[in-house]
């Protein structure tokens, strides 16, 4: 299956690329692993429509996963609507703002799935076409009715998932203005490696609670990669 994963623009001061994804990075693993090609559209340095649009043209997608977070869920909606009235093909919603809303997105978007949780295993099912009532971590529509599937247990070995997928393109134009040194306009690329799931903490102001202290296989401990296997993806 031919996958192609979006993520929404930037809004606000900074409407570049900041910091590759590393969830889309390290889903696309998951799915070329598992035998799909994969594609990626960042509207980050992309933003116009139009270029996503000819990206779906041009590839020719089987399934879209797009990725949304709480800031500028309403810019990712509409974009989300703009896809299913243009083509049709199945389009799944992904990242820490599902976790927070669930089936709310599929009650103000045209959207086919929502993946909630760690999405990995259950996007990776979508596209090999398991049915849908026996996918975990999953929220979609059955003959109108929004149907929320029990959640997928937590992955407890980070090892097993492959290393990212790394897209050059995306990296060189990448860059972290927390970084004071070098500075943003003489990066030459960032970056970005995940060596964690999880926090120990409670933070009100943070999702983390929600998206990993929640549900029947959720907990506030904290998950390591193995030093080894992060030093093999450096």
């Amino acid at each position: 299956m031919k996958v192609l994963l979006v993520l929404p623009p930037n809004i606000g001061r900074y409407i570049v690329a900041t910091i590759p994804h590393a969830g889309m990075a390290y889903l696309a693993a998951v799915l070329e692993k598992g035998g799909h090609e994969v594609a990626f559209q960042d509207m980050r340095i992309y933003p116009d429509d139009n270029n996503l649009f000819k990206k779906i043209i041009d590839f020719k997608p089987d399934l879209i996963g797009f990725s949304t977070a709480s800031f500028g869920y309403k810019l990712s909606y509409s974009i989300i609507d703009k896809i299913k009235e243009r083509f049709n093909m199945p389009l799944a919603v992904g990242g820490s703002y599902v976790s927070i809303v669930f089936s709310k997105i599929l009650e103000e978007t045209k959207a086919d799935y929502v993946v909630y949780g760690e999405g990995e295993q259950t996007f990776l099912e979508i596209a090999n076409k398991v049915p849908l009532k026996d996918i975990r971590g999953l929220i979609w529509r059955n003959n109108g009715e929004i149907i929320t599937n029990p959640p997928y247990p937590a992955i407890k070995n980070l090892d097993e998932l492959p290393n990212a997928v790394r897209v050059p393109e995306i990296l060189s134009r990448s860059n972290n203005w927390n970084l004071a040194f070098p500075a943003p306009d003489r990066q030459t690329g960032v970056a970005q490696i995940n060596t964690t799931r999880g926090c120990p903490y409670t933070c009100s102001f943070c999702v983390s609670p929600v998206l990993w202290a929640s549900g029947e296989t959720r907990s506030k401990r904290i998950t390591f990669r193995s030093s080894g296997k992060v030093v093999s993806e450096i």
